[in-house]
C-alpha cells in the first residue's frame, strides 16, 4: 500500500485476549539483601575454582550500575565463598528478576579473552559497569595470575568481549614536562569513571601514566588518547590557569560525547584551587558561591551526569553545610525547606542523581526531632522513602516481615552515601540499611552494614509503562518474527529487529508536553501513533496490535534517515485525553511490501500504558 490505511480499525481486528500490563511498584522493592531467611540473600549465578554453580549469599552488597532506561543493572559484592571468589558482578536479564540475574565477571574467575591463567581479581569505582544507550557495557578491574594489569573491556548485549586496553600499552596525544621525551606515555593502573559512549569509544580517568612526570596526571581520556590532561590549560576568569589534579573517578561524558565534566584543582591559590569544569570550563570554584542565595564551595563530594549531559553536584561549605547544584541551580542546602513545610535539610546530604529528563533524587538528614525518621528519599523536593518505613521483604504485598528502612541504631545512615540512580521513567534504585524495628540490624552475614539493594517507583515522575512486547511474550508474532527476548521491541521487521515506543514529558493533560517517539522502525517510512481505551493483544498486519475498544489515530509523521521519529502536535487534543484516564499507545509504521517479514506491508512498535494526569 502506498500510505497507512486511515479508515477506522474493524472491532473484529481489535478483539484478543487482554493483556495485564506490567505495573510499577510504588513501594519499595527489595532486590537483594543480608537477611539469610530471605531468597533476596541468594546470589545467582555465583561460581566455584572450578568454575561450576555454586550456592552462596551476599556477604557484601556495595555498588551499582543501571542502564539509561532502567531496563537493566549491574550489582557489585561480595560473596561467602572465600578471599579467592569473593568479588562479584550480577547483571539482570531480559526478564528482569534478580533471582534469575547471572554472573557479569567474577574473581576467580577466567578474564574473557585473556590467557587461562588471567583471573578476575577486583573491578574499579565509582560505579561497577556503564552502559550506553543499546545496552552494551564497558568497565574496567584489574586481573590477578602474571602481572596483576589492569583491564578496559567492552561487552555487547550478545555476551561478546572485547579488550580495549590493557596497563601499560601505549597512550597517544598527551604532554609532558620538557625534560621528558613525548610519545612513550603508557596506560597505568588506576582507571576510574569509565562510560562507554555510543560511537563505541570509552571515556575514562587514569593515573598514573607510565613514563610521564607526575604533575601531568591524571588524564582523561578516550580510548587510548588523551583528552584532558592535568597540567593542560583550564578555561577560566584566570588567563594561564592549569589543571594541578583531577579526581579521576569523577569525571563523566554524555553518551553523545559532546558534554562532559571533570572535578577536580587547578594550579591557583590552595583557597581557590578546587573546581567544577563542565567542557573544561569552570562552573564552581572553592571560595565562592555555589549559585545566588547558595553556601560558599569549600570541597565537591560527588558528581553524576546522565546520559545526555544533565549533571548534578553535592558538597560542602566552610560551616560543614551541604549543598546541591544541577545544571548550574541550585536545588537545595542546608537549612531549606524538605517540602515547603517546617521540617529542613540538615547538615549531611548524601548522594545525588539526575535523569535525561530533568527529575532529580537526593538523600539527605533532616531536623526532624526523631533520630529514627530523619533520614530521607526525595525526587524533585518530594519526599518518597523516609528512614523508619516498613519494608515488604518477600514481595508479597503485606508489611509482614519485621523489617524496616534503616539502620539498627537510628544514629547510623539509613541510606548509603552515593549509593543513587533515577531513570528517566522515575524508576529509583539505591543501597539502604534494614533493620526490625527493634534496634537490631538485619544483617546475617556478620560484615559490614545491613545493607539492601532496592528500588522503587517515584510516584511523582512521569512513567509510561512498556508493554506488548514482540519477543514471543504477549503471543506469537504473525509469521514468527519475533524479535529478541528482552530487548523492548515489536515484532521484527524486515531489517531483523522491531520498532520501541517510548515517551517523555509530564503525562500531564494540563502541561500537554506529552512526546512520543518511535526508534528502530525502518527509515523515511510514513508513521502513525495510534491510541486504545483498553489493552489486548492480536496479531494484526507483520505485529501485535496491544490497544483496542474506542481506537484514535493520534496524529501522522514521519520517520527520519535512522527510523526514528516524534509526534509534533498535542497528543491530549487530538487523542481526546481527560485526567484520570488510562490509555495504551503504538506506532503503526509502513515496512512496504514484498520486503516485510509476512508481507503485508506495515508494522507495530511495542506499546505503552499511560495513566493520565
Amino acid at each position: 500500500m502506498s500510505a497507512l490505511d486511515t479508515r477506522p480499525l474493524a472491532l473484529s481486528l481489535l478483539a484478543g485476549a487482554l493483556l495485564t500490563p506490567a505495573a510499577f511498584a510504588q513501594d519499595i522493592e527489595i532486590l537483594y539483601s543480608k537477611v539469610d531467611a530471605s531468597a533476596t540473600s541468594d546470589i545467582p549465578g555465583a561460581l566455584d575454582l572450578a568454575g561450576l554453580p555454586a550456592a552462596t549469599k551476599w556477604r557484601a552488597i556495595e555498588d551499582f550500575s543501571v542502564n539509561h532506561d532502567g531496563t537493566q543493572w549491574v550489582v557489585k559484592g561480595r560473596t561467602r565463598l572465600g578471599s579467592d571468589l569473593e568479588t562479584i558482578l550480577i547483571i539482570s536479564n531480559g526478564a528482569g528478576s534478580p533471582a534469575t540475574a547471572e554472573n557479569l565477571a567474577q574473581e576467580g574467575q577466567p578474564v574473557p579473552g585473556e590467557p587461562a591463567t588471567h583471573l578476575w581479581d577486583f573491578f574499579d569505582s565509582n560505579s561497577p559497569v556503564s552502559f550506553d544507550s543499546s545496552g552494551n557495557i564497558g568497565m574496567s578491574g584489574r586481573h590477578k595470575g602474571g602481572n596483576s594489569d589492569e583491564l578496559i573491556m567492552k561487552r555487547t548485549t550478545a555476551g561478546v568481549w572485547t579488550k580495549v586496553l590493557t596497563e601499560g600499552d601505549p597512550l597517544m596525544g598527551l604532554s609532558d614536562v620538557a625534560a621528558n621525551p613525548v610519545g612513550d606515555e603508557t596506560l597505568g593502573n588506576s582507571v576510574g569513571s569509565v562510560q562507554l559512549l555510543d560511537d563505541g569509544r570509552i571515556f575514562y580517568g587514569v593515573t598514573p601514566i607510565g613514563n610521564c612526570h607526575s604533575s601531568m596526571y591524571p588524564s582523561t581520556m578516550l580510548d587510548d588518547t588523551g583528552f584532558v590532561q592535568c597540567g593542560t590549560p583550564i578555561s577560566s576568569a584566570i588567563p594561564g590557569e592549569l589543571w594541578d589534579g583531577m579526581g579521576y573517578s569523577d569525571c563523566a561524558m554524555s553518551l553523545d560525547g559532546t558534554i562532559y565534566l571533570i572535578e577536580g584543582d587547578t594550579d591557583n591559590a590552595t583557597s581557590a584551587d578546587k573546581v567544577l569544569a563542565i567542557d573544561n570550563t569552570v562552573v564552581l570554584r572553592e571560595g565562592d558561591p555555589v549559585a545566588t542565595g547558595g553556601l560558599i564551595m569549600t570541597d565537591i563530594f560527588q558528581t553524576r551526569m546522565s546520559g545526555n549531559g544533565n549533571w548534578i553536584v553535592r558538597g560542602d561549605d566552610p560551616n560543614d553545610d551541604d549543598w546541591v547544584i544541577m545544571n548550574g541551580d541550585l536545588i537545595a542546602q542546608t537549612g531549606d525547606s524538605v517540602e515547603g513545610g517546617a521540617e529542613a535539610y540538615s547538615a549531611s546530604i548524601a548522594a545525588v542523581a539526575c535523569n535525561d529528563m530533568g527529575d532529580w533524587a537526593l538523600i539527605a538528614g533532616t531536623d526532624n526531632a526523631d533520630p529514627a525518621l530523619d533520614q530521607v528519599l526525595v525526587v524533585n523536593g518530594v519526599v518518597i522513602a523516609r528512614e523508619g518505613d516498613p519494608i515488604d521483604l518477600d514481595g508479597n504485598g503485606l508489611f509482614d516481615d519485621g523489617a524496616f528502612l534503616g539502620d539498627g541504631s537510628s544514629g547510623s545512615a539509613a541510606f548509603n552515601a552515593n549509593d543513587l540512580h533515577i531513570t528517566n521513567g522515575g524508576m529509583v534504585y539505591f543501597i539502604a540499611k534494614l533493620n526490625d524495628g527493634m534496634g537490631n540490624d538485619l544483617n546475617d552475614a556478620g560484615f559490614g552494614g545491613p545493607d539492601a539493594f532496592a528500588r522503587m517507583q517515584a510516584p511523582n515522575v512521569f512513567a509510561p509503562v512498556a508493554m506488548c512486547f514482540g519477543d514471543g511474550t504477549n503471543g506469537a508474532c504473525p509469521c514468527a518474527n519475533e524479535s529478541t527476548l528482552g530487548a523492548g521491541e515489536g515484532c521484527k521487521h524486515s531489517q531483523g529487529f522491531g520498532a520501541i515506543l517510548s515517551a517523555a514529558g509530564s503525562g500531564s493533560v494540563a502541561g500537554d508536553d506529552t512526546v512520543f517517539s518511535v526508534s528502530q522502525a525502518r527509515a523515511n517510512q510514513t508513521a502513525m501513533l495510534v491510541q486504545g481505551q483498553i489493552a489486548i493483544s492480536t496479531p494484526f498486519k507483520d505485529g501485535i496490535l496491544c490497544m483496542g475498544g474506542a481506537t484514535e489515530r493520534v496524529e501522522p509523521f514521519s520517520t527520519d534517515a535512522s527510523g526514528n521519529g516524534n509526534t509534533v502536535e498535542s497528543v491530549v487534543t487530538n487523542g481526546h485525553v481527560m485526567p484520570g484516564q488510562t490509555r495504551y499507545y503504538q506506532v503503526w509504521f509502513r515496512d512496504p511490501g514484498g520486503i516485510s517479514p509476512c508481507g503485508s506491508g506495515s508494522n507495530f512498535s511495542s506499546g505503552l500504558m499511560v495513566n493520565w494526569q
